[in-house]
């Protein structure tokens, strides 16, 4: 999915004992530092969980990513014939001699512009503008799905009444796109980036030496689940691909083990004096097509497991200095948001939301 066009926060001061030199490649760098998410993470691998989750039931939902190539939210997805690009939204007289079944049928942004009195589709318009069928199929808004379910718990199935007596259902898929599209595309909180994305496909092996084809530093992955899973018992959401293409899901739990003691590395900080050998499994809300109603708890939501190993290098303390990668598989960036609060045009939003939680 598309690039995240994120200002990243500046670091916060750490300590020198938890701090690792910059000197060897195997310290995370400034775009590494997972002190930029929170300044008051532990680093102490022997205190640090070894298993975390989610503490709240109902986030981290799976979701469609709304692909761009049908529309996005202004995809008519439970229509028979979804004209993509193509159809004509219904005026205040034609929507009210509408069935409810064919109110249904309209896209998620025809159901929302509806619901505030737009009967101009301002929403289904922005969209039709911005995007086209021929759009790579891996684009969409899974950087709005992903933290949009780490603060909303999975939506319901609703039906409300607009000020000119429209009964429209929203489906739970419906307020899920409602909610994507807003932290992807009308959000203004903050953002939070730990490692650079790779920008280059997985067969150019010399450009993928670049800084962002690197991945996130393993030493900050691992305080990073470890505090936030772990300790906090919250999420965050990672690119879980590696090179250009962009994935983006919200992390739901995690398990580690320590498998061994090995050397140090070549690499290894100036001040390590200790590495080990970690396994490490991260599970992910997963993308699925849109269904009528929530799925959370039924075989539809689908979680996607990733498994990681890495070597973690340490300080005399037992303090995660950094780190070396030695699977192939591992997120290429990791981020956080904070929760939206909804305005203007959409600050009706809330009120759909509410009205089925």
């Amino acid at each position: 999915m598309r690039a995240i066009i994120a200002s990243l926060v500046l670091a916060a001061s750490i300590s020198a004992i938890a701090e690792p030199t910059a000197k060897k490649s195997t310290a995370w760098d400034n775009w590494n530092n997972p002190y930029k998410m929170d300044a008051n993470f532990k680093s102490d691998l022997n205190t640090l969980p070894k298993n975390g989750e989610l503490s709240s039931s109902g986030l981290a939902w799976p979701g469609s990513y709304w692909p761009n190539n049908k529309g996005s939210i202004a995809w008519r997805w439970t229509a028979k014939d979804p004209k993509p690009f193509k159809y004509e939204s219904p005026s205040m007289y034609e929507a009210k001699q509408m069935t409810a079944a064919k109110i249904n049928e309209l896209s998620p942004a025809e159901k929302y512009d509806m619901y505030v009195g737009r009967y101009d589709y301002p929403t289904v318009e922005k969209l039709f503008k911005a995007h086209r069928k021929g759009e790579a199929i891996w684009h969409g808004i899974c950087h709005g799905v992903a933290p949009a379910s780490l603060h909303h718990r999975e939506p319901k199935t609703v039906t409300v009444k607009n000020a000119d007596g429209i009964e429209i259902t929203f489906y739970a898929s419906d307020v899920k796109a409602l909610l994507a599209n807003h932290y992807s595309k009308v959000s203004d909180t903050g953002i939070i980036q730990v490692g650079k994305r790779c920008f280059v496909g997985g067969k150019f092996p010399l450009a993928r030496k670049s800084a962002g084809c690197r991945d996130v530093n393993p030493g900050a992955f691992h305080i990073i689940i470890a505090n936030k899973l772990g300790l906090s018992k919250t999420g965050f959401v990672a690119d879980l691909d590696r090179y250009k293409q962009v994935w983006n899901h919200a992390a739901v739990s995690f398990k580690t083990k320590i498998v061994s003691n090995v050397s140090l590395g070549k690499k290894s900080p100036e001040n390590a004096t200790r590495r080990v050998k970690i396994r490490t499994e991260v599970t992910y809300q997963a993308s699925v097509e849109p269904e009528k109603e929530a799925i959370i708890g039924t075989a539809k939501a689908k979680f996607d497991v990733r498994k990681y190993q890495y070597f973690l290098d340490l300080n005399s303390r037992g303090q995660i200095l950094g780190g070396e990668w030695i699977s192939k598989e591992r997120p290429d960036f990791m981020w956080s948001k904070e929760k939206d609060k909804f305005k203007g045009h959409w600050s009706k939003l809330e009120e759909i939301y509410q009205a089925n939680i």
